[in-house]
């Protein structure tokens, strides 16, 4: 029975990985179609500097009102680039929003997590002296042993990966609703001051 389980698990780990690589996709050409009208910066800056030219009879009321929608757009572009560059970044340790009933159930050998004490300037260069927190014997007995202890390694990955996946998912999810909420605000923005 435990062969089973193990296959369904491996099987639902390839499966939320494979999602995963997809939401990546999707949040990277989002964000590069957000981060696309900074080449055009003069000419956004330009119109919105033409509200204060608008018709001589347009009151500083309805000014006002274009400036807010413009300042929506802004503020909805900020929170959909913002949630976007969290959505591709690296999530740290999913394991710490995982309930755990019995910690000693699960080692996390599966991703190998904590083996090296990495520091801000690993990001620049590979250090000569960086080395393993754990020797190879270390890690063989960190294995797990049984079906059971297979199983139990493959189910606390599958979870993690779904915390990952979900929340992946749901940054995705904001920036979309947040660039609609400012590509909104941008149409009346044009519209008001088409018609004032």
């Amino acid at each position: 029975m435990n062969d089973l389980k193990i296959t369904f698990i491996k099987d639902s780990i390839l499966d939320t990985q494979s999602n995963i690589r997809s939401i990546d996709v999707k949040i990277a050409a989002l964000l590069a179609g957000l981060v696309a009208p900074l080449s055009i910066f003069d000419k956004i800056n330009s119109l919105f500097e033409g509200l204060s030219t608008l018709n001589p009879t347009t009151t500083h009321y309805e000014i006002m009102i274009a400036e807010l929608f413009f300042a929506s757009l802004g503020l909805f572009w900020a929170i959909s680039i913002t949630t976007l560059v969290f959505g591709i970044g690296a999530i740290q340790n999913p394991s710490k929003h995982i309930l755990r009933l019995n910690t000693t159930k699960y080692t996390g050998s599966f991703y190998g997590a904590n083996l090296f004490k990495l520091k801000l300037r690993d990001a620049f260069y590979n250090r000569q002296n960086l080395i393993s927190e754990k020797d190879l014997d270390e890690i063989q007995t960190s294995l797990p042993s049984s079906e059971a202890a297979i199983l139990n390694e493959l189910t606390f990955e599958y979870l993690k990966l779904i915390y990952i996946r979900d929340i992946k998912y749901m940054r995705l999810n904001t920036a979309i609703r947040s660039a609609a909420i400012g590509l909104i605000a941008l149409v009346i923005a044009l519209l008001w001051k088409a018609f004032t």
